[in-house]
């Protein structure tokens, strides 16, 4: 969840000594122990090249974070084993239990008659409509991105404190400086994000070499 999310940015944060946002193998090795790891230099080196999935050589926080649940570690006595979204964990508020005194179980009264339901009274209150995304706050739009199948990237949406009105403006050329570098992934999101806020797909087919006659100027 976002707590948990949170917990691990303060660890990588720890761990990321020169604060560039990357974490090296020397500074991995370095910070084993905030994770509660012992590992003997093979073995940490292993643990780094399965965490570096691009094999770049650096690790950022979205692959730091998918180690620690893939790995089980715990953060601050929290361990999450698997990614959910915050919102799907909330539980729903059960309904009140009827009173048994005033209920019938066979529908009845004592005397025969037939138990009727009681009149409803009152105005039934309004609905309230949906918050538009523009008025999201971070976690809102983390939530909103784990929904759409990436909660690997969610923290680093929230890390970087994208609300609704930052993400209307988060395009395909912004996202690998949120963490999302994988190139289908940033071509998915990207249009997600477009249909939310109902923007029009870029014109990739416009040149400025068949600008029409009467628009050019000399």
């Amino acid at each position: 969840n976002l707590l948990y999310f949170n917990k691990a940015f303060a660890v990588f944060e720890g761990i990321d000594t020169d604060d560039d946002r990357r974490m090296d193998f020397g500074e991995f090795e370095q910070g084993l122990s905030q994770v509660g790891l012992s590992l003997s230099s093979a073995e940490a080196k292993a643990e780094f090249e399965q965490m570096d999935r691009n094999e770049g050589g650096q690790v950022l926080f979205d692959e730091f974070c998918a180690w620690l649940a893939e790995r089980q570690c715990p953060v601050d006595g929290e361990v999450a084993t698997e990614f959910v979204v915050a919102g799907e964990r909330r539980k729903r508020p059960k309904p009140a239990a009827s009173s048994p005194a005033s209920v019938d179980p066979v529908g009845a009264s004592a005397s025969g008659a037939a138990v009727s339901d009681p009149p409803a009274s009152g105005t039934p209150e309004p609905e309230l409509e949906p918050r538009s995304p523009l008025e999201w706050t971070p976690e809102e739009v983390g939530d909103w991105v784990s929904q759409q199948g990436f909660p690997v990237y969610a923290p680093c949406f929230v890390a970087n404190f994208v609300n609704g009105t930052k993400l209307s403006r988060v395009d395909a050329s912004k996202l690998p400086k949120l963490g999302v570098r994988d190139f289908d992934d940033v071509k998915v999101l990207a249009r997600k994000i477009r249909n939310l806020f109902a923007q029009e797909d870029p014109q990739w087919t416009k040149s400025i070499s068949k600008i029409p006659y009467t628009e050019r100027r000399f």
